[in-house]
């Protein structure tokens, strides 16, 4: 798991999400260290929002995450708010 999260983290950079979430703390999109998620925190909420987009303000990267990036773009984001490595670990068995 930390590989995963590690690879998120140079995605993150490397995608410039850093743009509007300010290394998780907010800015132009939603803070991504707090407890209040309009869209949920799950690895499926999370995918889907990066792979969807959200409307007013989230574009959809449905075609700059190829694979595993989603998931790993996921786990960082997760890593982020601190949610626990169990619930994790769940979704992970689940791909």
């Amino acid at each position: 798991m930390r590989e995963r999260i590690a690879a998120g983290r140079e995605l993150v950079q490397a995608d410039n999400c850093v743009g509007c979430h300010v290394s998780g703390g907010g800015g132009m999109g939603p803070p991504l260290m707090d407890d209040a998620w309009i869209y949920g925190s799950s690895m499926e909420n999370i995918a889907a929002s990066i792979i969807e987009g959200r409307p007013a303000g989230m574009p959809t990267f449905r075609h700059m995450v190829a694979g595993d990036q989603v998931w790993q773009l996921a786990a960082y984001v997760r890593s982020l708010r601190g949610l626990g490595q169990k619930q994790t670990e769940t979704a992970d068995s689940s791909e």
